[in-house]
């Protein structure tokens, strides 16, 4: 086996293509794509890819696209996608609407071939916090973009 041999079965759209994550600050963003994937090890995720419009952190410029991406498996992850498809939908995403309206045929259709939810502008505030193992985590507000 030649050193280069794991190339013919190399995925160039996978790994290559991460998006750097939100870092603590204030955005404007526009909804790139949304995204619903499975790990190797078949963790479920969702992923939001925006671009930057607005943006109060030097490293996290406009024009640059970032992405959260959001562990399914996890307590707080579908809470997190039910306030980002809140949001995005023109809904407070700390409502008893967002409860109401926010239920898996909407995010289904969120990461569908039609991508209903690209062109989207949201406000977006991410807040450093510390896990329980004192991790760094940031922690997404998405809110819809004022006028």
């Amino acid at each position: 086996m030649g050193f280069f041999a794991n190339v013919n079965t190399a995925d160039a759209t996978s790994a290559g293509n991460r998006r750097p994550y939100f870092l603590e600050g204030t955005y404007r963003v526009r909804v790139v794509k949304c995204a619903a994937i499975s790990s190797r090890t078949g963790i479920p995720f969702f992923i939001v890819e925006a671009e930057i419009l607005e943006s109060n952190h030097p490293e996290r410029p406009p024009g640059m696209v970032c992405a959260q991406v959001i562990k399914m498996a996890t307590d707080m992850g579908p809470i997190n996608v039910k306030r980002f498809i809140a949001a995005a939908n023109g809904i407070d995403p700390n409502s008893n609407e967002a409860n109401e309206q926010v239920n898996e045929e909407v995010c289904e259709y969120a990461v569908s071939d039609e991508q209903p939810l690209t062109g989207i502008e949201l406000g977006l505030q991410c807040v450093n916090t510390q896990t329980q193992r004192g991790t760094d985590f940031t922690i997404h507000h998405w809110q819809a973009a004022e006028e």
